[in-house]
């Protein structure tokens, strides 16, 4: 007897995974780059934040 492999089903979900913009973590992440730029301005030449943060 030979051992049965279960059909993939496929879904008929599409949603896409992109990551949902967060306008208040952007603010905060902003502003916490533009403070720790202004503590330790030696060590920090630019705060950058990426697309999806």
């Amino acid at each position: 007897m030979q051992n049965q492999i279960p059909a993939v089903q496929k879904s008929s979900i599409t949603a896409p995974t992109v990551k949902k913009e967060n306008p208040e973590l952007r603010m905060s992440l902003k502003e916490l780059g533009q403070y720790v730029a202004t503590c330790m301005p030696k060590y920090v030449q630019m705060a950058q934040i990426t697309d999806n943060n």
